[in-house]
């Protein structure tokens, strides 16, 4: 790969018939205190129409499907066109994120290639224990933590307290363990008492169920490694959350609201280059350990790994997501914008490099420390 921050275009001819799916946007629940996610639903469909659209201009025969309740009707229709190759956008079936792995499953049943990462690294990363446990045991940093069934479970000290010292000890931040896009997450997750994470997690268990995620609050940077495989290269290209436009008094976390409702006081955060904001070193550390988690779960594809920086600077692993949002203005997009990658060339991109990911003996990507990460880590 050259040692540039521009990457060339792939070539788009031959990618013959390509089914855009999405998981479709159901009717959301009237339950008071349900959290939402009607909004990232929606925004889904939407980013899938604009993905149809750029494959067009690419020339390519795009069909375009949503999967409801069942995966059924999506394969049939799949086998009636004689689609090549899915351009996968699936979160969930029928409404439950945990049924995200039974469409790529069954594409690799009918050996249908297929955009993104295989059922393996979707699994682990949607149940966020098992992928902790995995970046533990590979000595990748993450956030402290642990997960509970009940508010009982929750420690009786704060991270770091001592119990002789009024006022020591730092938050917890409260989350769903089996969600994504920040579904669950609003800025009463932030709990400075144990009381508050015990009323958090309640909550949670009422409204989503079981179990729940406690870890460490960390005060840094927030950090997204967006993951490209280029040219037997997996790049690397970092953005940060930038929340200075944050109302005083609003903790600087991306809640849900920050990012499906406009109009919100948390959805003022926006995504830059991280070089802008952030000091380079950590920048560089952070495109390393994110690139590191994402071959510890088994990344075959394109994907995202957040970070939080500690109080010293040092970056933490707080999620992996092997689905990312794909929208012209996401960060995935904005870091592809970063290193002179338009978003039709992204989505050319990741279109050609759909793939059968389980008859991979081994990621494509080099295990070693890729040359790009330097370049890919430059903002100009």
């Amino acid at each position: 790969m050259p040692n540039s921050t521009t990457i060339e275009p792939p070539e788009s001819q031959g990618l013959g018939c390509i089914a855009v799916v999405h998981n479709s946007v159901l009717t959301e629940s009237d339950e008071d205190g349900e959290p939402p996610s009607l909004a990232a639903d929606a925004e889904c469909a939407e980013t899938a129409e604009a993905i149809a659209r750029a494959l067009e201009r690419a020339g390519a025969d795009v069909v375009r499907l949503s999967v409801g309740e069942s995966i059924e009707p999506v394969l049939t229709e799949l086998r009636t066109r004689g689609v090549e190759r899915v351009f996968n956008l699936v979160e969930a079936v029928g409404g439950v994120a945990a049924r995200e792995a039974e469409f790529t499953d069954a594409l690799e049943r009918m050996g249908i290639p297929y955009t993104g990462n295989g059922s393996m690294i979707l699994r682990a990363a949607f149940h966020k224990h098992v992928a902790r446990r995995v970046l533990t045991a590979c000595n990748i940093p993450i956030a402290h933590g642990l997960e509970v069934y009940d508010a009982s479970e929750v420690p009786e000290l704060l991270p770091g307290q001592d119990p002789g010292v009024p006022g020591s000890g730092r938050p917890w931040f409260v989350k769903p363990s089996r969600a994504d896009g920040s579904i669950g997450i609003d800025q009463g997750s932030l709990c400075r008492t144990v009381e508050a994470a015990r009323e958090r997690v309640s909550w949670l268990i009422r409204s989503m169920g079981a179990p729940i995620l406690l870890e460490e609050y960390l005060p840094g940077a927030e950090i997204n490694v967006a993951l490209l495989p280029v040219d037997d290269q997996l790049v690397g290209v970092a953005t940060a959350i930038d929340f200075s436009a944050y109302e005083p008094g609003l903790v600087p976390v991306v809640t849900y609201n920050c990012k499906w409702v406009p109009g919100t006081p948390d959805y003022n955060a926006r995504s830059v280059p991280a070089l802008d904001i952030v000091p380079r070193a950590q920048v560089e550390e952070a495109i390393r350990i994110g690139r590191a988690a994402f071959l510890a779960l088994g990344g075959t594809g394109y994907g995202r790994v957040d970070l939080r920086c500690d109080e010293n600077g040092r970056p933490r692993v707080i999620d992996v997501n092997p689905n990312p949002d794909l929208a012209p203005d996401a960060g995935l997009a904005i870091a592809a914008e970063s290193i002179r990658i338009d978003w039709d060339t992204l989505i050319a991109f990741v279109a050609t490099g759909a793939s059968l990911k389980e008859q991979h003996v081994r990621p494509t990507h080099h295990l070693g420390r890729p040359r790009a990460t330097r370049s890919a880590a430059r903002a100009d």
